[in-house]
């Protein structure tokens, strides 16, 4: 029927609202259009918007909603400019009118179209329009439910934080006491929680559960508490988060709500089964799995038996129950597969953690080759979550950084669980390629990138024993390389105690590589929990403190981490030595570590640190990169006007202290190196990021490593803080360094701390990889805080020695020998430490 005959079929109903004849048209329309292959999204949404406007039906919600559909269309096509057009209008048509739900859509639309470039050009430009004046509180909704949407997947609790408060208070404002109101009071609690604001969490879920029942709503009361006991759990109180989950299930049995009721009988069965409630859970999963009418949910519930099961057997060291536990979560694996919507090839995507964990369990029971097939599945699983995460990243739903990281948290595990095999058959080699290839690998692929190396189709690395010898001749150096290994998998850990010996690593690899191409393997048992001898250690070297009653934490640490392997090192004093950390090992000052005798290790070895041996041989492509720039400026900035630092969402923002120590640090640096340094105003984030893509050194004395209280102030954690202006809050995050293109030789972070406590040591491993990913080879940082006259001593000492043509890594070691001299505690010499590139 041509569309002329279907308008004057609707001029027969008579009046009737806009939006209603806009719906009629279209229904006809899309009932009319011929199903043809070739025309998509687009295509359909710009023919229905071209009849629309010719028919003068142009209705603004209808008209906005269509572009939004079209601008999904382009996207699918990968024409992102024409969707930039659709949803450009939308937005202008969602403003004039203060659409709150058709705006969402629409910037949800955006965010995705600009992800495609950088997820965080997409989370400026919400916020821009968020902040945008003469904008009614419909079209705030909309963005600010957008950009919840986008940071769910694209990270930044802080500004999560924010957002779902700001939300709070329009709906507090204009819909009180109802259902808009008590989801955004909800969302904003579990934003707390997720943020571990547990004192603000708490309250907010408190007054969220009085609201729904004043409301004479049990459902949304009920999911209050279940947040609240979360936050309770998170925070090491199982018994008060117990009593919550069973206040949780009075409200859904009340609601009627079955479903909700039986994931709310899962989650304090786990509960129970944490506090060794083994009956009560029993019970609680019978129950549960009466109220489950399909195969995968009962399923699901049959891994619970078995992560019960298995804690039973790992305390009772019960062979018959962990064999039991082993063919419950197999079971469990092999039935959530068979039942999987994945399309084929991807179908182990649902059973990962299954599979994990069945894999860990064969290791204990001392089946290799069993253990390996399961590793197998465990690597199906993970291609196939690669490859959908491919698929969502074409959509512009993750940026490529974002599936990078993703995918490398996954693909780590599976060569952990390699490690542990190779090891168990002697295959010592093996398991050192494997520990490898399980590093690093979302940074590798960056650097590959920036190098223009050629990259794997998936995210991995193929780095073998070969490749790895070579690095120690070429750069003449003597590896160490730390693996930390679990007894259990990451789900089964769930089941135990916060507290509990087995939610740390048991054991301790330990592999040398020679520059002669010779490895050496050491497996320690840890007696304790390794975090807190480095923490007693740290405590030791930094505040001359030791524990009442004990030895020395720091020689009881060397005792653990270099005593197996000294006969391996190399006897030549001054020889490299390149150590390859794992998890809390990255905060140890191996420099102040000392022997039997009491020789520290920085007097006996040169010593440098990367994430990963792969990561040594970038540095070292990059470094021709380097030379091939030919660059010569020294970068000095130090002192700069300070920004205003927030740590949480219920305290007003401070400017940090000024540092006139680093003022002077700087000053002086730049006399050695005839240098005019950035200080003060001038030293501004914006005008600092442009001069670090044109200088070959670039040393930084100002505040970073900021203390991590909360998700809140993690968005400061691992920044360097510079003079706010031209739009930038005056804080250069690890992400945005890591996002730029540097050809320095040499970063030097002389960061001084807040004094707002306990330094976290995140921010140290986080400046220096990001700096590493930029490009820079070479990276300096201090594990922790040292005085003004102490630092000024050890750069001065260590500007001389590069400038004589000393290597990196040995001017280094050089000042802070020199440095050690004039101030012999180690808390004044040991913080320094070189990432990276030695020579």
């Amino acid at each position: 029927m041509p569309p002329f005959r279907l308008l004057c079929f609707r001029r027969n109903f008579g009046p009737m609202s806009s939006v209603l004849r806009t719906c009629l048209v279209l229904f006809f329309f899309f009932l009319l259009l011929p199903a043809q292959a070739e025309e998509d999204l687009a295509d359909r949404m710009d023919n229905a918007l071209k009849l629309l406007r010719s028919a003068g039906q142009a209705e603004p919600r209808a008209v906005a909603s269509m572009l939004n559909s079209a601008a999904e269309g382009y996207i699918i096509r990968e024409d992102y400019d024409t969707a930039l057009e659709r949803i450009t209008e939308s937005l202008k048509i969602c403003r004039e009118h203060d659409f709150p739900n058709v705006s969402t859509s629409a910037f949800i639309v955006a965010s995705r179209i600009l992800n495609k470039v950088d997820d965080e050009m997409a989370t400026q430009f919400l916020v821009r329009e968020l902040n945008a004046p003469g904008t009614g509180t419909g079209y705030k909704r909309g963005v600010l439910k957008a950009l919840d949407m986008h940071l769910a997947i694209n990270g930044n609790q802080k500004l999560a934080i924010e957002g779902a408060h700001a939300l709070l208070e329009i709906e507090k404002a204009e819909s009180p006491k109802t259902d808009a109101h008590f989801w955004a009071m909800l969302k904003f609690g579990q934003h707390c929680y997720t943020g571990r604001l547990y004192d603000i969490a708490l309250p907010t879920l408190i007054e969220a559960r009085d609201l729904a029942l004043e409301m004479k709503r049990p459902d949304l009361a009920a999911q209050a508490i279940q947040f609240m006991s979360y936050a309770f759990a998170a925070d090491g109180k199982t018994d008060e988060a117990r009593k919550l989950q069973e206040q949780e299930l009075e409200l859904r049995r009340a609601a009627g709500d079955e479903i909700s009721l039986r994931f709310a009988l899962q989650n304090l069965a786990t509960t129970q089964i944490q506090a060794g409630k083994y009956k009560e859970a029993t019970a609680s999963l019978d129950e549960a799995e009466s109220l489950s009418n399909d195969d995968f949910s009962k399923t699901y519930i049959n891994g619970i038996r078995g992560g019960m099961l298995a804690k039973r057997a790992i305390e009772t060291q019960d062979k018959d129950l962990l064999k039991q536990a082993v063919e419950l979560a197999r079971h469990a694996a092999d039935k959530k597969v068979a039942v999987s919507q994945f399309p084929e090839g991807q179908k182990e995507v649902v059973a990962i953690m299954d599979y994990l964990t069945v894999a860990y369990f064969e290791l204990m029971r001392g089946n290799l080759a069993e253990a390996e097939k399961v590793v197998d599945l465990v690597e199906a699983g993970v291609d196939g979550y690669e490859a959908s995460q491919r698929e969502a990243q074409k959509s512009a739903i993750f940026s490529a950084d974002q599936v990078n990281l993703n995918v490398a948290d996954q693909r780590a595990w599976i060569y952990d669980i390699r490690e542990r095999v190779c090891i168990a058959k002697g295959e010592f080699e093996e398991a050192l390629t494997a520990t490898e290839n399980g590093r690093g690998l979302a940074q590798a692929e960056v650097l590959k990138s920036k190098l223009g190396l050629p990259s794997a189709d998936k995210v991995e690395k193929e780095v073998d024993i070969e490749s790895i010898k070579n690095t120690a001749k070429q750069q003449n150096t003597t590896l160490v390389i730390y693996s930390l290994a679990h007894l259990i998998s990451p789900d089964t850990r769930r089941y135990f105690g916060r507290n509990s010996p087995f939610q740390h690593p048991f054991t301790l690899h330990t592999y040398v590589v020679t520059p002669e191409g010779k490895v050496h393997f050491h497996k320690t048992a840890l007696k304790g929990p390794l975090r807190h001898l480095i923490e007693m250690a740290r405590t030791e070297i930094t505040k001359g403190k030791k524990p009442e009653g004990g030895g020395s934490p720091s020689r009881l640490l060397s005792e653990v981490l270099l005593d197996p392997i000294r006969q391996h090192l190399p006897k030549e004093e001054g020889a490299l030595v390149t150590i390859v950390p794992q998890q809390g090992l990255f905060l140890v000052p191996f420099s102040a570590l000392p022997d039997e005798k009491g020789t520290y290790l920085i007097e006996q070895y040169t010593l440098g640190v990367s994430p990963s041996i792969d990561l040594l041989r970038l540095a070292a492509e990059q470094r021709k990169v380097v030379e091939e720039a030919g660059l010569k400026e020294f970068l000095l900035v130090g002192n700069p006007t300070m920004p205003g630092y927030q740590s949480r969402p219920d305290r007003d923002a401070s400017a940090l202290s000024p540092l006139p120590g680093a003022e002077k640090e700087v000053k002086f640096l730049g006399s050695i190196l005839d240098t005019t340094p950035m200080i003060g105003d001038d030293a501004t984030e914006t005008a600092v990021a442009s001069k670090m893509e044109n200088a070959r050194f670039l040393h930084f004395a100002t505040h970073g490593l900021l203390e991590s209280e909360n998700v809140y102030s993690d968005a400061f954690l691992s920044s360097l803080a510079f003079a706010a202006g031209d739009g930038e809050d005056g804080f250069l995050t690890v992400k945005e360094t890591a996002r730029m293109k540097l050809r320095a030789e040499l970063a030097v972070l002389s960061a001084c701390d807040t004094g707002r406590g306990r330094l976290s040591g995140d921010g140290v491993i986080g400046l220096s990889r990001g700096f590493m990913t930029a490009g820079v080879p070479s990276v300096i940082v201090s594990l922790w805080p040292v005085s003004d006259a102490a630092t000024a001593e050890l750069m001065g000492h260590y500007y001389e020695a590069l400038l004589k043509g000393e290597p990196k890594a040995a001017a280094l070691r050089s000042a802070t020998l020199a440095t050690k001299k004039k101030y012999p505690d180690p808390s004044l010499w040991a913080p320094f430490v070189l990432y990276g590139l030695a020579e």
